[in-house]
């Protein structure tokens, strides 16, 4: 059965949707996360096919989840510089940087 679609709201959260990443063929989320790290962590990590996660400690619960290293750098380093998001940067890119910086939350 097809997902029925609803018009957006104020109220609707949107958010990067990672079950229609794992069903695109020939796409891969981690090249685009990649895409966004920084120069230094992009030279720090390498190859992203050889990282695994590692312990994020939730700020307002206490909480410790294993999450992408990837997502790790771009929360703790890359979304943190000035030039991660500029007055250039395409609408798209902007709003998926966003969710990156956020833990995929609005």
């Amino acid at each position: 059965m097809a997902a029925r679609w609803s018009r957006p709201t104020v109220d609707t959260k949107f958010h990067i949707d990672l079950k229609w990443w794992e069903e695109q063929e020939g796409r891969d989320l981690r090249v685009y996360i990649r895409e966004a790290l920084c120069d230094e962590c992009r030279a720090d990590l390498g190859d992203v096919e050889d990282l695994g996660t590692v312990d994020w400690v939730d700020d307002e619960t206490g909480e410790v989840n294993q999450v992408d290293a990837l997502w790790h750098s771009i929360r703790t380093c890359c979304s943190l510089k000035r030039d991660y998001i500029t007055p250039n940067s395409p609408v798209v890119d902007a709003v998926f940087r966003t969710f990156l910086a956020n833990g995929n939350k609005p």
